[in-house]
């Protein structure tokens, strides 16, 4: 009975080691340059994030946190957890213009691993 059990426990540890996770800090977590979209006084900002686990690992379930800042002031958070067949998604928010230049930035996290981003949107 003892060997069945630590059978069992052999295998179920092998199929969740597979899986992806929130802690994973291994892989390559990687974004696109910053683009924006000009429709008069607003540009939408978008950038795809993607994230290449391990050999041998899935990223399904690994969660993504994903904050946008402009002057430094973070805006737009988001968790975005992976799917089956889904190492990329799309990340975009809208920026109004003003009188003075605007920085804006995307921090993409995975536990230890980090991507960002930025661009600048000109006065008006």
């Amino acid at each position: 009975m003892k060997k069945i059990i630590l059978l069992l426990c052999s295998i179920m540890i092998l199929v969740l080691s597979g899986c992806g996770s929130s802690d994973d800090t291994s892989g390559a977590l990687t974004m696109t340059a910053l683009t924006s979209t000009n429709v008069d006084t607003t540009y939408t900002v978008t950038t795809t994030i993607t994230y290449a686990p391990p050999s041998g690992k899935s990223a399904q379930g690994v969660e993504v946190t994903v904050v946008g800042a402009v002057d430094g002031v973070s805006i737009s958070p988001l968790i975005h957890t992976l799917t089956s067949g889904s190492n990329s998604f799309a990340y975009s928010f809208t920026v109004v213009q003003g009188v003075a230049s605007k920085y804006v930035s995307v921090d993409a996290n995975i536990g230890g691993m980090k991507a960002s981003s930025g661009i600048v949107i000109p006065a008006i």
